[in-house]
């Protein structure tokens, strides 16, 4: 539910995994998304957004509970701040059998589905199975969500650990601000490293634009352009979704996962973090999480 300027509200699907996954089917990208659906007005509400960006639904699923909610309002620099209903909803009911049993190619997680039990526990299996498995590259954003109280020592373990299961991690400042108060984005990810995430590692910075952190040790940064900011709604999931079409684009995604991302160049990199601060930019020109199409993202390459 996002907030108007004259105060009332607009219910609008989205969501940041299901975000994700329309952002990659409108740049292309075959994907299909593994949610569960609320038995409410919402439920077909979600589900037709999805459907008609192009994302398959064959592994998604039904519930009879209601559809989580998140108020959405906006400060005057068009910051959103969030509230949540989630008690009892339809996010937080997986079971492992309701995941399906093949490897595809990349699978990206993370933010309230990832961070809640029961489903914190069975997302948690299933990609730690998949990072065993060695076919399929995992991605996460934790999106952390310091309003809803999560205790602090364990929400912080939650994320390295599923980092640690990651390929590809992509975090915000704000996110490392809240869960390492005081230390600078580098000491953080020295501190990852000896807890033995061994991820390609990029850290949004908002307007200061992107930087990654390779396992090698090399850091390559890029610079983002000015915009007109309506909001930011989704902007961190227009960039998940243009970096996983970037990569998917250079045959990065796959079997054996870190050799593929590994052998990028840093120049291969600055590429693809150039065009995933596009897509985000595209996204905070306009109002709520409208990730940009393919030709309006080649556009800006």
């Amino acid at each position: 539910m996002v907030q108007r300027d004259d105060g009332r509200f607009d219910a609008v699907p989205g969501g940041a995994p299901a975000n994700v996954a329309v952002g990659l089917a409108r740049l292309g990208v075959d994907c299909r998304f593994l949610g569960r659906f609320g038995a409410d007005a919402f439920g077909p509400l979600s589900r037709a957004r999805l459907a008609d960006a192009g994302v398959r639904l064959d592994a998604a699923v039904d519930t009879d509970r209601l559809s989580t909610m998140a108020v959405v309002a906006l400060s005057p620099q068009g910051t959103p701040e969030y509230s949540f209903y989630l008690e009892g909803t339809a996010d937080w009911g997986w079971t492992l059998d309701e995941l399906p049993p093949d490897d595809p190619d990349a699978i990206h997680v993370g933010s309230l589905a990832a961070a809640v039990d029961p489903a914190r526990t069975v997302i948690s299996r299933h990609v730690h199975r998949l990072a065993a498995a060695g076919t399929t590259t995992v991605s996460c954003d934790p999106n952390v969500r310091p309003k809803l109280g999560f205790d602090h020592r364990s929400e912080t373990a939650r994320i390295v650990d599923l980092a640690g299961a990651s390929h590809l991690v992509k975090v915000s400042d704000e996110d490392l601000a809240w869960l390492y108060p005081g230390e600078p984005v580098a000491v953080v990810v020295a501190r990852w490293r000896r807890d033995g995430v061994d991820a390609q590692i990029i850290v949004t910075l908002g307007a200061a634009g992107s930087v990654l952190y390779r396992p090698n040790g090399a850091v390559v940064r890029v610079e983002a352009k000015p915009v007109t900011v309506v909001d930011t709604i989704g902007a961190g999931d227009a960039f998940c979704s243009a970096t996983l079409a970037a990569l998917s684009d250079a045959d990065a995604l796959g079997t054996a996962p870190k050799a593929r991302l590994a052998a990028l160049s840093d120049g291969d990199w600055a590429r693809i973090l150039a065009a995933a601060s596009r897509a985000a930019e595209l996204t905070c020109s306009r109002p709520g999480a409208d990730p940009p199409s393919w030709p309006e993202w080649e556009a800006c390459r």
